[in-house]
Formats: structure tokens, C-alpha cells, sequence
């Protein structure tokens, strides 16, 4: 095969990558926003409108992400503040930022495949990996996913400019920018200092044309980039001290948890968190064995090429990035969300499959076109399930205007609707921004002045609000009533908000066996409240 051909092949998959990327993407500009979402496109689009936006950005420079949370990410924050002075509360429009990012997250992929490598076909295979990974619409679609979308761009140009560094140059100093980036997005950033180690020895050992010894490895490494491994030690030194400062009690506290150093625990959630893709199969579960399949072909092509440093950096990397997550989750994410933890991952498969691209054999082509439209196929039932729950969180904030319209100026009703959607977080920390939300398209009609949100997980908190007097503090009505007179749930088959009557708080199990009840008969494919 020709040099010419190759190229041909590299641009052929690049571009059948995108084409297929396109497709499984192509309602994200009509998706709604999810979850946490609903609250940045009000909160801060209203900023916007009174002018308060850029002191807001400014303030969390030296602030958490929001009061008592331990999360510093400025970067991904003032991203949101840009979208919201552009778009306004167009969360299609926003997304055009997180797909802007895996975009980018992708092409520096195939970068840095590239140069570990030394081959161009090896670089479009690791970005058609990681443009089609089936994980990645929880970053690209969940616009609050860009924070794992914003850090792994970080450390991936971090490692990608320390390979091309060959001293104390303008390479040097662009992984250091990127590095402060990759810090300035969210706490996975902290792994970096362990990659550029390891991507260090590795360049050295390749520039040994892959026969030095290790202690010729070892003194290139230290030689030629051994102050820039150092400069990011003390940028990833650095950053620690300042989550320190910022969180005295919990700088290591992620999550609203810290990390879990007994070993044996570890090993068993380790275990647990290595088996994060099966969460994800069923919803393609012949895709997923494919992809499966073609991914022990590309090992074993990788090992018959002996190509050991570049696969074997690959794996480094998914084995550090689940260790990671597993010092502070239990298990994987299951049948809930929480992929974008694994976002990060993600370069470890492209770099492996990168190192299978190397391979002279005629079947290596058949291989990885094979993974790749199995991967496409996985990514698109994933954003499917993501289109559907946004049909329906549209179909509740028409559903919440059109109830709140009709209601007696004298009602205030308490309406449950699901936490999550299959694997899609849905009305989570968007109990008043919903109503909000749904009510700016007809500012004749306030929604939250006459019914907010709750779902299942909220049931304790909700049985002692309502006898605390809460409506007050979530309306300026000056004829609200003091605690909601009216319950409703969600009827997706509908398309309307049930009324479900009103009782009593009464004893916890009594609220609990109520609701319980009350959804099954109005709303039988509602979230319901636990029993």
C-alpha cells in the first residue's frame, strides 16, 4: 500500500466518522435542556438580561462552582455564560458548544495517536474511536457534561504538545497552558501529572527507536523533558493547594465524598467499575457484542505487531481513569447516569485501537471498519434514548403551563414527575427551574406561582415541606396558600399533568403508600415514589 492510498484511506475514515457522527447526532439542536441544565439556561440567561452576568463569572474564579458545593471548574462556567449572552435559553444552541468540544476532544485524539504512532491512518482511527464512543452523549448532549468535555480537551492537548516538546519551547509551554485549563474545568484534571510521566518515557523509549534500555529511557525521559514533567508536578501541586484553601475540610472531597482508601473495598468496586460498559449494552445489545469482539480483534492485532508501548499506553490510560472513579463510586452507573465519568477514558480506546491501525495485515481494515459502524450503531440507540426524554420533558412544560393556566388563583399544586429516564437525568435539581422555564414563553403565566416540581428521591423532604409553610418561599403570590392544595403527576400517554386530588401528610409510610397508589392508577409509567 502506497503512501497516497494510505492517506486516502485516513481521509476516507475521517470523514465516514463524521458522516456517521452526524447522523446519530442529528436531533441534538431540538433537544431540550435536562436536569441541572434547566437551571443555568434561567438563572443565567436572566443574569444576562440585568446585566450582572460577567461579575457572576469573575466571582467564580475564586468561589465554588455554587455555595457549599467542593467543585472549582471557572473555565466551563464562564462557557455558559458566553451561550447564555448569545443563545439565551435556547439549550439547542448551547449544544453547540458540546459538540464543539467532542469535536475537538476528538481531532486532538487522532492528534496525539498520531504522533505516538508515527502514522496518519493510526490518527483517524483514534479520532473515529473517540467521535463514536457510546458514552460521550452524556458530554455532548447534557450540556452540563462539557465539564468533563472542557477537562479532557485540557489533558489531552497537555500530552499531545509534551510530545512534540523537545525542551524548553513553545510546546512546553502550550501543555502547561493546557494543563491550567484542564485544572480550571473539574477535578479529573488531577490524573495528568501521572499521563505526562508515562507519555514522557514513552516518547523517549520510541525515540530509541523502541531498543534503548531502561536506563537509556529513563535519562532521555529526564533529559529532554524531564522540567517539563517536573513544571507539571508543581502545576498539579499547585491546584491541590488551592482546592486546600478553598475547601479546608474537604479538598479531596469530590461528589460530596471522599475517596475510598481501604483496599480491599477498592478492589471490589474497582471490579464493579470496570464493567461500566454492560450499563449501556441493553439498549444495543447486539452492537455492544461487536463492538466487544472487534475490540479483542484490535488487541490481539496489536500484539501481533509487537506494537506493546502504544497499546500498552492505551490500557494505562482506561485502567487509571477506573481506578479513579472507583476511589469514590461504589459501582458503575447501571441502568442510571453517570457515564461522563468515563469520558476521560475514552483516549485509552482510541490510543489502542491507534496501535491496531499499524498493522500491515489486509484484515486489520475489516476490523476496525467493523468497530467502528457497531460503535455508530451503540451511539445512536444511546442518543435515542435521549431524543425521547426530551420529547417528554417538552411535553411536561407545556403540561405544567397549560395546568397552571387553569388552576383556581386560590390552588397550589406539588407535581411529581421522574428523576431520571432510563439512563437521562430528567427533572433532578430542576424542581423550581422547570416551571420557570415553562413559563417564559407566555410571561402572561407564572408556573411557579402555582405548581413546582419534585421527584421520587425528594419524597421525605417533600412530606416535611408541606407542613412547613413552603409555598411563600417559592412565590411572591400574595394569595398563595401556605402549603400546596393540589397533586398531580405526569401522564406521558396524555401529554397532561393528572390531578391526583389532595391528602393529609399524615405518617411517612401513609404519604409514601398514597403517592404510591395514586400514580399507578393516573400515571402508570411515571417514576413513582419508592414503596
Amino acid at each position: 500500500m502506497t503512501a497516497t492510498t494510505r492517506d486516502g484511506w485516513s481521509r476516507l475514515v475521517v470523514w465516514v466518522a463524521f458522516a456517521l457522527f452526524a447522523w446519530t447526532h442529528r436531533h441534538a439542536f431540538e433537544m431540550s435542556g435536562f436536569a441541572d441544565d434547566l437551571g443555568l439556561l434561567v438563572d443565567l440567561s436572566q443574569r444576562a438580561q440585568q446585566g450582572s452576568l460577567l461579575s457572576d463569572v469573575l466571582a467564580r474564579l475564586s468561589q465554588p462552582l455554587w455555595p457549599g458545593s467542593t467543585m472549582w471548574r471557572p473555565l466551563p462556567y464562564a462557557s455558559f455564560a458566553v451561550d447564555a449572552a448569545v443563545w439565551g435559553t435556547d439549550a439547542g444552541l448551547w449544544r453547540i458548544t458540546n459538540l464543539a468540544l467532542h469535536l475537538a476532544c476528538a481531532s486532538v485524539a487522532g492528534l496525539l495517536c498520531r504522533e505516538l504512532t508515527k502514522r496518519a491512518r493510526a490518527g483517524a482511527v483514534g479520532f473515529a474511536v473517540f467521535l463514536l464512543i457510546p458514552w460521550s452523549p452524556e458530554v455532548v448532549i447534557w450540556l452540563v457534561g462539557r465539564f468533563d468535555g472542557f477537562a479532557t480537551l485540557g489533558i489531552m492537548l497537555a500530552l499531545w504538545a509534551a510530545l512534540r516538546s523537545q525542551g524548553f519551547d513553545r510546546w512546553w509551554v502550550a501543555s502547561l497552558v493546557s494543563g491550567a485549563c484542564a485544572y480550571a474545568s473539574k477535578e479529573s484534571a488531577l490524573i495528568l501529572p501521572v499521563w505526562v510521566a508515562v507519555v514522557v518515557l514513552l516518547a523517549s523509549y520510541r525515540e530509541g527507536s523502541g531498543k534503548a534500555s531502561l536506563k537509556d529511557v529513563l535519562s532521555g525521559a529526564l533529559t529532554k523533558r524531564g522540567a517539563l514533567f517536573l513544571a507539571h508536578g508543581l502545576l498539579g501541586a499547585a491546584y491541590v493547594l488551592w482546592r486546600a484553601t478553598l475547601f479546608p475540610a474537604a479538598s479531596l472531597n469530590v461528589y460530596a465524598a471522599g475517596p475510598q482508601l481501604d483496599l480491599p473495598k477498592l478492589a471490589g468496586q474497582l471490579w464493579a467499575n470496570a464493567q461500566f460498559p454492560l450499563g449501556l449494552a441493553a439498549l444495543a445489545p447486539v452492537a455492544a457484542m461487536f463492538v466487544a469482539f472487534f475490540f479483542v480483534c484490535v488487541a490481539t492485532l496489536a500484539y501481533r505487531e509487537r506494537n506493546l508501548s502504544c497499546g500498552g499506553a492505551g490500557a494505562f490510560f482506561v485502567v487509571t481513569v477506573v481506578t479513579a472513579v472507583s476511589t469514590y463510586f461504589a459501582t458503575a452507573p447501571g441502568g442510571g447516569d453517570g457515564y461522563r465519568l468515563y469520558y476521560l477514558a475514552t483516549i485509552g480506546f482510541a490510543v489502542l485501537a491507534a496501535s491496531a491501525a499499524t498493522s500491515p495485515s489486509r484484515i486489520t481494515p475489516v476490523v476496525l471498519v467493523g468497530l467502528l459502524a457497531a460503535m455508530a450503531a451503540w451511539q445512536l440507540r444511546v442518543t435515542d434514548e435521549w431524543q425521547r426524554a426530551s420529547v417528554e420533558m417538552k411535553d411536561s412544560a407545556v403540561a405544567l403551563r397549560s395546568a397552571a393556566t387553569s388552576m383556581s388563583s386560590q390552588d397550589y399544586g406539588l407535581v411529581l414527575l421522574p428523576d431520571q429516564l432510563g439512563h437521562v437525568p430528567f427533572a433532578r435539581n430542576a424542581q423550581g427551574a422547570l416551571p420557570r422555564l415553562a413559563g417564559l414563553s407566555v410571561p402572561t403565566v407564572d408556573v411557579l406561582g402555582k405548581l413546582v416540581v419534585f421527584t421520587p428521591p425528594q419524597i421525605e423532604e417533600w412530606h416535611r415541606l408541606v407542613r412547613e409553610g413552603v409555598v411563600p418561599k417559592l412565590t411572591t403570590r400574595s394569595d398563595a396558600p401556605p402549603n400546596p392544595t393540589q397533586y398531580f403527576c405526569f401522564d406521558s400517554r396524555t401529554q397532561v399533568l393528572q390531578s391526583l386530588g389532595y391528602w393529609p401528610s399524615g405518617s411517612m409510610d401513609e404519604w409514601r403508600r398514597k403517592w404510591r397508589l395514586s400514580v399507578e392508577a393516573a400515571c402508570p409509567l411515571s417514576a413513582k415514589p419508592a414503596a
